[in-house]
């Protein structure tokens, strides 16, 4: 009934092919809500990064002494998982990991080393840049030298 009305509004106000223009667009709408509702209703399509740990102890260490630890991570997404770059507070520190994309549901580590120079505490930060939405995702280290 009101989408007469609203046709009965447009005969007055508009020209012919305008009238067809916007009754298309009424027809349509519901196609446009159809479409939106199943693209939330499967989810977002997207990789999704989660490491076991985030942050590790090396304690009490030796001066020279080089200690390294695996942070193992997992793509819990349903997109394929790429690290893009990462970036560490001092060249102390070396990180490895594959440059291969993690499928969905793989899992897979990134290895950190460092090598003491100097007595005292240390804290070190790795940032991982990943295609993923929670990205980047820091990753610290720390111990004392002694």
């Amino acid at each position: 009934m009101n989408f007469l009305i609203h046709i009965n509004i447009l005969n007055t106000f508009t020209g012919p092919m305008i009238k067809k223009i916007i009754l298309l667009l009424f027809i349509s709408l519901p196609c446009f809500q159809v479409f939106s509702q199943s693209e939330s209703a499967a989810g977002k399509q997207t990789p999704e990064i989660s490491f076991e740990t985030i942050a590790h102890d090396f304690g009490n260490i030796s001066k020279n002494e080089s200690v390294e630890f695996e942070f193992t991570y997992n793509n819990n997404g349903n997109r394929p998982l790429i690290i893009e770059s990462v970036k560490k507070t001092c060249t102390c520190t070396r990180v490895k990991w594959t440059k291969k994309p993690l499928l969905p549901g793989e899992r897979d580590k990134l290895t950190v080393t460092f090598k003491s120079k100097e007595e005292g505490v240390f804290y070190k930060i790795v940032e991982v840049k990943t295609n993923a939405d929670k990205s980047p995702v820091l990753l610290t280290i720390r111990g004392k030298v002694e």
